[in-house]
């Protein structure tokens, strides 16, 4: 179990909420990477969101049952190989 200290940062703590989420094996497979965060207008944000809504929406779709971890992370690397949206 995962302990904190004066030098764990907002991305450990992140992991550990991940690890401790029931995520399947499959699912925590990979070095976790921590996407951090930053601010947006409410135009990019709508932005954003309907760009990940389109990426879900496209083939392969991604159901809505799984979390939503998980969708986040299909939805910037659709097919799983290693290569991102953006760098082809």
């Amino acid at each position: 179990m995962w302990q904190w200290t004066l030098r764990s940062t907002v991305s450990d703590v992140r992991k550990a909420i991940a690890q401790n989420h029931q995520f399947t094996e499959e699912e925590q497979k990979g070095t976790w990477l921590d996407l951090g965060g930053f601010f947006v207008t409410p135009e990019e944000k709508l932005v954003i969101t309907e760009a990940f809504s389109a990426a879900w929406r496209t083939d392969p779709v991604v159901q809505r049952s799984v979390k939503n971890e998980i969708r986040t992370k299909e939805g910037i690397n659709p097919h799983g190989d290693g290569v991102f949206v953006g760098s082809r």
